[in-house]
């Protein structure tokens, strides 16, 4: 689908491919490798063709976040967790502006840019500007000098010197070498690079990796130039960056955005949040609590923030929530879970960041439940069609509904959000554009079913006509303003007034 206003970030459900590891051109297989940290032989062309078979339309995605397309280094390394591995991630840069052959170089990104903005898909790049491999012509050229933090390589990040006091300055590997942001010719060069593709490939934004370890200055730089080069005319370009925190990281987030900074970060505070809840480990009380928290540390930011269940840097959300070993992933790799409530909870998690301000991410293979421990467990070949059980499926026939709902659901994209109960097991929030449709999410941990009223705020205009439907399948009875519903155990509701949405959830007039 194409949107036919003019495109807003708040619009967006976002789609990270990990390229090596998501399809490959011609229909053939991906590879296993010798290893997981090995290419398995994904490529851009492979994207191009799920771009084409209409995989992302029919989940919902309008934006596309590759990840990086850098041309990066050839054979093993051994990192600092003492394994080999080669750069199949694309997060090893060693040349600014090429674009890795083993992806299918500058003609396939061309290609593949030129499909997606054809069928209404924005396109973001993960960019890497903290560090450079060593083979890099600019650690070549300037290898010892103060381009780069502790030059003689002898700071590895929570080796030899510790994340905490030398997050900036630390070298991610021992073969990756940590810019100097405080060189002006690393500005330059840096952003130039940036900017390089930004404009040579049209893309529509950038995912900023690594953001706690660059100075803020280096993001503000990046806004600067690229309000610089446009005049401050065109569409916005969207900088979504990468703070990896706790659940007490809402202050380090909040640092870097603004209008002179970036336009959103992964909510990393209300991602474990989530984690906690649906395992049990609090309550969704406690999660409306972290909600609220990130909620008014972006609150006059501007930014549009992403809420996620998910990435490449972390456990499978499938195998934390059912209680797997995920944090040793070279020894343990958890399979897909035997019961149903992994999968139920999975699909719970699912309606409630589908239903949350800001634009959605999501990682590939979590839309139908990929199990996994963290990296590089987590980053498994993708699946398609077939290839996905009767669980699966379900779980991926939830996600492309709530999508569908969000798009046609002004309340669910722009509205703003109002919790309504939160409880030890029950969690009720509304969302309200103003417009006299407001959305309502029921979220149900507990074993047994729950039948609940909700009174729709005074405060939110209704439309007198409004028959609120529950999307995902459940009975609504309204009543004036009180609607009730019934909610299975380990279950979800989204309720929206049918008479605003039926024709875009049901385009065929079918139930």
């Amino acid at each position: 689908w194409i949107q036919q206003r003019p495109f807003d970030w708040r619009d967006a459900v976002i789609y990270q491919v990990f390229v090596d590891r998501f399809a490959r051109d011609r229909g053939e297989p991906l590879e296993d490798g010798p290893t997981i940290s090995h290419y398995h032989k994904g490529n851009l062309y492979g994207v191009i063709a799920a771009i084409e078979d209409g995989y992302f339309d029919e989940l919902g995605v309008n934006v596309l976040w590759v990840s990086p397309l850098y041309d990066n280094p050839e054979g093993t390394f051994i990192g600092r967790d003492g394994h080999q591995a080669q750069a199949y991630h694309g997060y090893w840069p060693a040349d600014p502006r090429g674009v890795e052959e083993r992806f299918g170089g500058q003609v396939a990104l061309d290609q593949l840019i030129q499909v997606a903005h054809a069928r209404g898909l924005r396109v973001m790049m993960d960019t890497v500007l903290n560090h450079l491999h060593v083979e890099h012509p600019y650690y070549i050229e300037n290898a010892g000098t103060d381009w780069f933090n502790n030059p003689e390589g002898d700071c590895i990040c929570g080796v030899s010197c510790s994340w905490g006091t030398h997050m900036q300055t630390c070298w991610f590997d021992p073969f990756l070498a940590d810019l100097r942001w405080e060189n002006q010719d690393v500005v330059d060069s840096m952003l130039a690079d940036a900017l390089y593709w930004l404009e040579r490939f049209d893309l529509d934004g950038l995912r900023l990796d690594a953001v706690p370890m660059m100075p803020r200055m280096a993001m503000r730089h990046l806004r600067h130039r690229i309000v610089q080069r446009s005049a401050g005319a065109g569409p916005h370009v969207y900088l979504l960056g990468e703070t990896y925190t706790g659940s007490d990281g809402q202050g380090q987030i909040r640092y870097y955005l603004g209008e002179h900074g970036l336009s959103g970060q992964f909510d990393f505070p209300v991602m474990w949040a989530l984690r906690y809840a649906l395992s049990g480990t609090i309550t969704m009380a406690e999660l409306d609590t972290q909600v609220r928290n990130s909620a008014q540390a972006w609150a006059g930011s501007g930014a549009i923030m992403s809420p996620f269940l998910g990435n490449h840097d972390v456990p499978r959300f499938l195998s934390d929530i059912n209680g797997d070993e995920v944090w040793q992933p070279r020894v343990n790799q958890p399979q897909a879970p035997v019961i149903e409530a992994p999968y139920d909870l999975l699909r719970m998690a699912w309606t409630f960041v589908m239903t949350q301000p800001g634009a959605p991410s999501i990682y590939y293979g979590d839309e139908f439940g990929m199990p996994g421990a963290n990296d590089p467990d987590n980053r498994r070949n993708m699946r398609f069609g077939a290839a996905l059980d009767g669980r699966e499926q379900k779980v991926l026939d939830h996600v492309r509904q709530l999508s569908t709902a969000r798009r046609c659901t002004d309340a669910l994209r722009r509205g703003v959000r109002r919790t309504l109960m939160a409880h030890e097991n029950f969690y009720v929030y509304g969302r309200d554009a103003g417009d006299g449709h407001p959305a309502l999410v029921v979220l149900n941990r507990s074993l047994l079913p729950r039948t609940v009223e909700i009174e729709i705020p005074a405060q939110w205009s209704l439309a007198p006509d409004a028959q609120f439907q529950d999307v995902l399948g459940a009975t609504v009875q309204k009543r004036g303003r009180i609607l009730q519903v019934h909610v299975g155990p380990r279950a979800s509701a989204l309720l929206l007034d049918a008479n605003k949405t039926g024709d875009c959830l049901n385009p065929t007039g079918t139930p």
